[in-house]
C-alpha cells in the first residue's frame, strides 16, 4: 500500500461522513491541523494506520497548507485522491479549508505550545521538589 493514499475501507467510512452545521471544531496536535467531528477523521486514522497508510495525516496537512495559503504540493495527490472518492465529505467545505481560518489556527497552535510549555514545566518542578519529611524512597522488598 502507498503510504499517501486511503485504503479503501478508510474512503468507504469517509463515505458516510455528512455535514453537520453543529459539529465541533478540534485541533489535532501532531499534525497542528484543525479537523471537525462530523469528518470522521480519527474512525479512518485507525483504518489507515491498520492499512499501512498515513494518508489521514496528509490530508490535515494539506487542508492546514490551504489554510496558510501555503499548499504542500506533496500531499496534494492524498487530497485530490480523496476528493475523487468522496467529493462529499464535510472536510472540503470553503469555510474549513479558507485562508480566513489562520488567525484561529495561529491562536489554537500558541494554545497548544503554551499548554505543552506548562506542563513540562510543571513536571520538572515535580521532580525537583524534596521528598516529603518520613516519606520513604525505599522500594519495597520482595
Amino acid at each position: 500500500m502507498n503510504d499517501i493514499l486511503f485504503p479503501e475501507e478508510a474512503l468507504a467510512l469517509l463515505r458516510q461522513a455528512r455535514y453537520d452545521p453543529e459539529a465541533r471544531r478540534g485541533f489535532e496536535c501532531l499534525s497542528t491541523s484543525f479537523h471537525w467531528s462530523d469528518e470522521r477523521l480519527p474512525q479512518a486514522m485507525r483504518l489507515c494506520l491498520n492499512g499501512g497508510s498515513r494518508a489521514h495525516f496528509y490530508t490535515m496537512v494539506f487542508r492546514t497548507s490551504l489554510i496558510k495559503g501555503e499548499p504542500i504540493e506533496e500531499y496534494r495527490r492524498t487530497w485530490e485522491q480523496l476528493q475523487s472518492a468522496c467529493p462529499e465529505w464535510p472536510g472540503f467545505r470553503p469555510e474549513r479549508c479558507s485562508p480566513r481560518l489562520l488567525p484561529a489556527w495561529e491562536r489554537a497552535l500558541k494554545r497548544m505550545c503554551i499548554e505543552f510549555k506548562r506542563g513540562s514545566r510543571e513536571s520538572e518542578r515535580r521532580k525537583e521538589r524534596p521528598a516529603e519529611p518520613g516519606a520513604s524512597t525505599d522500594r519495597p522488598r520482595e
